[in-house]
């Protein structure tokens, strides 16, 4: 069975991208650079958007695993666009009043995301020089995917696994409302054009102090990942956003990761569980 783990026992730290400010120039400005630091970072409490979680399980398993030097993760990487709105405009609406307002000239402007992305800059930010950060995704073939894989280096990032697929980059439209409220519209692109087969990096999972997983790439890649792992003895991490749908028993060994979101939801769907069976048993 998977372990499933609360938020609180999960806790280590709010870490966060921020997104390059307005004054912010593209890469080959040093001046702006020096100033205002990469294109996108990894800082403490800045924005509750952006916010990832990260677990003490990884900082325990790389002290058991001290022999090994890799953390690998393997997932999703989105250009995210950020859209503010006064509110949600009704379906049909094309009035530009309901559809766009923004007190910022920077509305619109595109972000690093995707929960994968996430987790690869956190363990590279948290491992240091001692242990290097792997990450596997699958690069778009439009003009955003330079610019995320420049990010990804940028943070200490190593990307040599990675593919490329034909399609465009994998997107997320975050609309923000005035009253902080927001919705996200994930379009998969690239995540979910994934080869059938994990060879090419079969090995460097096998080397690895600990795999973290999500679930905005097919499941497919996850279970061949977490085959791989569980027979080289090498503990999985799953953040369980990205999907609503079960776990597969290939899935079984799992270390998860919810959020208080999730946490609520695994505990409902327990209590239901439960309920339903002593209803048949009766």
């Amino acid at each position: 069975m998977a372990r499933a783990v609360s938020e609180n026992q999960l806790k280590l730290g709010s870490l966060n991208w921020r997104p390059p400010d307005a004054t912010q120039q593209t890469p080959g400005t040093d001046e702006k650079k020096e100033k205002n630091g990469p294109p996108a970072v990894c800082e403490g409490q800045l924005d509750a958007m952006y916010s990832i979680t990260i677990s003490e399980d990884l900082l325990a398993l790389q002290t058991l695993t001290a022999s090994r030097n890799l953390l690998k993760v393997c997932g999703s990487l989105n250009a995210d666009i950020i859209i503010e709105l006064k509110t949600q405009p009704p379906n049909g609406a094309v009035d530009a009043g309901y559809i766009a307002y923004s007190a910022s000239p920077d509305t619109g402007i595109m972000v690093p995301g995707g929960k994968g992305a996430n987790q690869a800059v956190a363990a590279a930010r948290l491992s240091g020089s001692s242990r290097k950060a792997e990450f596997v995704c699958q690069f778009g073939n439009d003009s955003h995917a330079g610019k995320l894989e420049k990010v990804l280096v940028d943070n200490g990032v190593e990307i040599k696994g990675s593919g490329r697929a034909d399609k465009p980059s994998g997107q997320a439209f975050i609309f923000l409302e005035e009253d902080g409220s927001n919705s996200i519209l994930i379009v998969g692109g690239s995540n979910v054009a994934w080869p059938k087969e994990v060879t090419s990096f079969a090995r460097q999972i096998r080397s690895a102090s600990a795999v973290l997983l999500q679930r905005e790439i097919p499941e497919y890649i996850n279970e061949a990942v977490a085959q791989v792992a569980f027979e080289a003895g090498v503990p999985v991490i799953q953040d369980v956003g990205g999907e609503e749908r079960s776990f597969s028993d290939a899935l079984g060994q799992l270390h998860l990761e919810p959020n208080h979101c999730k946490t609520f939801v695994f505990q409902s769907e327990s209590m239901r569980s439960t309920k339903d069976s002593k209803e048949k048993v009766a």
